[in-house]
């Protein structure tokens, strides 16, 4: 059964680009905490961050109780962050918004995301309604310093047990390809597509924001691909069983052998999809699939979720 959290923090009194960074510097700082307690930061569960003027909201499912309780414990343990986690955090909300960020104040800066991780830490909100933010960061548009991205992420040549298998493993690639790209590149995320199948092959896309500089697209294709090649399915199959046991048994996923029907044209229940999804499968999907970098066409918007 999956263990669901909303976390919440008020930050009315807190510049919005300083409360938005803090938010990426938690989510970078609970996927090192994973690693550090010998857990691959792909699969776990989600942590997803939302950023508004008044509050941030942590959108938080954790496959088993046991890592939920972790990051309970981690979000109320007084986080302190380097000002090489700042940068990088930094770099990567620049993506996301294709500006510039320069500090105005350093040291007010540090003081204000450790009063975020003070607060968040002991449940404290904010008394004191009339206090204003203020403005540690200056954003400049810089959109010519990104460019957006196109994976082609494609599986070849699938059994009919592998196509199955792959309905499932789509999922578990996003975030396998997702944490590769944060530990390389400055980088956002805008989404993907559903799955698509013709004959024996399966695939999706996945479209990114990168910055400019930061080597060919071909080496992108390249460094993935590795990836994908190097995962150890062994080391990591208990956190990966206990994925597809919580998506055989949660009654709010059953829904989607729908969805999966409808992008791909294979009917299978949550329950076949998991008794299909062994070592050897995913050992064998894993050697199958390619992935290629190109500009994003925009036209290809209306497929990105």
């Amino acid at each position: 059964m999956i263990s669901t959290a909303i976390y919440k923090l008020d930050v009315h009194d807190v510049q919005w680009d300083v409360a938005h960074l803090f938010e990426h510097l938690l989510i970078h700082a609970w996927h090192t905490h994973l690693i550090v307690n010998n857990l691959n930061s792909s699969l776990y569960g989600w942590v997803r961050g939302a950023t508004f003027e008044q509050y941030i909201f942590l959108d938080t499912g954790f496959y088993d109780k046991r890592t939920a309780e972790l990051f309970d414990d981690f979000i109320h343990s007084s986080l302190r962050f380097s000002a090489i986690e700042i940068e990088k955090s930094l770099a990567d909300i620049g993506a996301e918004e294709k500006s510039e960020f320069s500090i105005m104040d350093t040291q007010r800066l540090h003081q204000e995301i450790i009063h975020l991780s003070d607060r968040i830490s002991s449940h404290k909100t904010v008394t004191d309604i009339t206090q204003k933010p203020v403005s540690c960061l200056k954003a400049k548009k810089a959109s010519k310093c990104y460019r957006d991205v196109t994976l082609l992420i494609r599986a070849h040549g699938l059994n009919d047990n592998e196509q199955v298998a792959f309905l499932r493993l789509k999922v578990i690639l996003i975030d396998i390809i997702s944490r590769s790209l944060k530990d390389k590149y400055v980088c956002y995320e805008q989404g993907n597509s559903a799955l698509t199948r013709n004959d024996q092959d399966m695939g999706y896309i996945s479209k990114l924001t990168l910055g400019v500089g930061q080597g060919t697209l071909s080496e992108l294709a390249t460094y993935l691909m590795l990836t994908i090649k190097q995962f150890q399915v062994e080391r990591d199959w208990s956190q990966i069983e206990l994925h597809l046991k919580t998506y055989a048994d949660e009654a709010l996923w059953k829904s989607i052998s729908i969805e999966y029907y409808r992008e791909t044209g294979i009917a299978a229940s949550p329950d076949e999809v998991a008794e299909l999804t062994t070592k050897r499968t995913i050992q064998s999907i894993f050697s199958k699939i390619t992935i290629e970098a190109t500009p994003h066409d925009s036209a290809n918007d209306k497929w990105i979720q």
